[in-house]
C-alpha cells in the first residue's frame, strides 16, 4: 500500500511537458482527467491479504482515469470489511467499502458504470451481464466452475497426491482453481487413496483441526453447502465436520 499510493498521486497530478520551440512562449502541461467510476466486486472467501493485493493492483493500473474505486463485500463479512478499512486508511474518494446483498448489488449495476468487474458464481454472473447489457457497460466476469484432475496409470502417484492435496487444502479449497474431482485409472486408484491420506498428514499433521494453517469455511452458508457434498459418496479419507467451528476435514469421496 505504501508503494502504490505514491505512484497513484504522481499519475493524477499534472506535470510540465517538454517545451517545443515553435510553440513558444506557450508552456506544455500534462493534465490527467479522471474518466469514470470503476465498480469492482470481490468476494471475501480468501485471505484478506490476497484481496488487498488484488485491489491495490486495480488502483495502480487504473488510477490515471478512475475517480472512485468501490470495494464491496457481502454483509455477513462486515467485520472483515472494517478490518480492511483500518488497514487502508484512504478517504472514501479513493476506496469505498460497502457491505451489500445480492439485491443491492443488482441495483448498483442498474446505475451504470464505465466498467464492471465481478468475481463470483455463474448465476449471479448472468444477472450482472444482463444488467450491464442494458447500459452497454463493458463487463469482466470471473465465474466459478469445477476443476477436474485427470490421473492415468503412468502418472507419478505420490507426486500427484501431494499436489492435489496441497491445491485442495489451500484456504480449505476456497479458491477458484482448487481441484474439485478426480478422473483416475482404476489400476492406480487404491495407491492414490493411500498417498493422498499420507500427503494430507504431511501437510497438516495428525490433528488437522489443530493446524493453524488449515482455515475454516468463510460463512455458515458455505459450510452447509460444502458439508452437504459429503452425502454424495463414500468417504475414503476424512469426512469429519464440526458445525459450530465451520470445520470440514479434508475429504476424499468414492462412488460419487
Amino acid at each position: 500500500i505504501r508503494q502504490v499510493f505514491p505512484v497513484v498521486k504522481q499519475r493524477i497530478s499534472g506535470n510540465r511537458g517538454r517545451r517545443i520551440l515553435r510553440s513558444l512562449p506557450a508552456v506544455n502541461q500534462h493534465c490527467p482527467e479522471r474518466y469514470a467510476v470503476l465498480c469492482g466486486s470481490f468476494l471475501y472467501n480468501r485471505h484478506i491479504f490476497r484481496v488487498k493485493r488484488t485491489l491495490m493492483r486495480v488502483i495502480q493500473h487504473v488510477s490515471c482515469f478512475t475517480d472512485v474505486r468501490v470495494f464491496r463485500t457481502f454483509s455477513e463479512f462486515r467485520n472483515r470489511c472494517f478490518i480492511f478499512k483500518r488497514q487502508v486508511p484512504e478517504p472514501d474518494s479513493v476506496i469505498r467499502l460497502i457491505p451489500f446483498s445480492k439485491s443491492f448489488m443488482l441495483q448498483v449495476f442498474r446505475i451504470g458504470q464505465k466498467r464492471q468487474l465481478f468475481t463470483g458464481s455463474q448465476n449471479v454472473g448472468k444477472e450482472v451481464l444482463r444488467h450491464t447489457a442494458e447500459t452497454l457497460t463493458p463487463a469482466v466476469l470471473e465465474l466459478g466452475g469445477k476443476s477436474p484432475c485427470i490421473i492415468d496409470k503412468t502418472a507419478d502417484i505420490p507426486l500427484a497426491a501431494r499436489r492435489i492435496a496441497w491445491g485442495k487444502t489451500l484456504n480449505s479449497g476456497q479458491t477458484c482453481i482448487a481441484p474439485d474431482y478426480i478422473l483416475i485409472h482404476e489400476a492406480v486408484k487404491d495407491a492414490f487413496v493411500k498417498e493422498f491420506a499420507k500427503a494430507i498428514t504431511e501437510l497438516h499433521g495428525e490433528d488437522i483441526k489443530a493446524d493453524k494453517h488449515y482455515v475454516r469455511m468463510v460463512s455458515d452458508k458455505a459450510f452447509e453447502r460444502v458439508s452437504s457434498y459429503l452425502k454424495c459418496g463414500d468417504a475414503v479419507v476424512g469426512g469429519k465436520t464440526i458445525a459450530y467451528e465451520r470445520y470440514i476435514e479434508p475429504t476424499l469421496l468414492d462412488n460419487v
